[in-house]
């Protein structure tokens, strides 16, 4: 069975994230039990909110010192 999730996105950050097809969570919040296969709603927030993608999770990655993220505000 397939869960759905909503995913929040700054306007500044979307495009970076629809380029990698990726999205990252602030440190400190727990990742929700995300299953390969759910699907997650991408929305933008701001004055010109909706949901811009609809995804299918794949797969969770730590970040760590070594793995690039494409957005600026990531601390």
């Amino acid at each position: 069975m397939q869960n759905a999730f909503v995913v929040n996105c700054r306007p500044h950050n979307w495009e970076s994230c629809d380029r990698e097809t990726i999205f990252g969570l602030k440190e400190g919040i727990n990742l929700p039990a995300l299953k390969e296969g759910d699907i997650i709603l991408f929305r933008i927030s701001g004055p010109n909110y909706g949901v811009k993608a609809l995804w299918y999770f794949e797969k969770a990655i730590k970040v760590d010192r070594s793995v690039t993220v494409p957005w600026k505000d990531s601390k």
